[in-house]
């Protein structure tokens, strides 16, 4: 089954990742599937975080920028699923982006689901039926 993660950056300063970041990241990438697609926002932590986890340069996505309004979250919902329909049979996708865009998908597509917030390196994972999984990793 196609599937889409969407993850938090590492742990950072400034839009710089810190060192325990970097290390979370390169633990993370030995225990992650090869993904098919790859998307980070324009900040330089999220595009970092990707390059780590999967060794790949992300393709940038302005919609991925701050935003916790319905309308961030419809569109990154919106990118989840053109993801999911470029990718080939049992492929995968990620996203870093950042908590307040994960929180506002979550609060979309799961309204009663009550989340305070995303730790490092976690997220979500929806399948090309919108199903939505959390996705909680060993980040900082």
């Amino acid at each position: 089954m196609k599937r889409v993660i969407i993850l938090r950056h590492a742990d950072r300063e400034g839009d710089e990742l810190t060192p325990q970041g970097v290390g979370a990241c390169k633990e993370l990438a030995q225990k992650l599937p090869h993904f098919d697609i790859v998307v980070a926002s324009p900040a330089k932590r999220t595009q970092t975080t990707a390059g780590l986890l999967t060794g790949q340069k992300p393709a940038i996505e302005p919609v991925l920028m701050l935003s916790s309004d319905p309308a961030g979250a419809k569109s990154l919902l919106d990118l989840a699923k053109k993801l999911l329909g470029q990718l080939p049979a049992n492929g995968q996708a990620l996203i870093v982006s950042h908590e307040v865009n994960i929180l506002a998908l979550i609060k979309l597509l799961q309204p009663t689901i009550a989340i305070v917030g995303i730790n490092k390196l976690s997220g979500i994972s929806l399948d090309e039926n919108l199903n939505l999984d959390m996705v909680n990793n060993d980040g900082n």
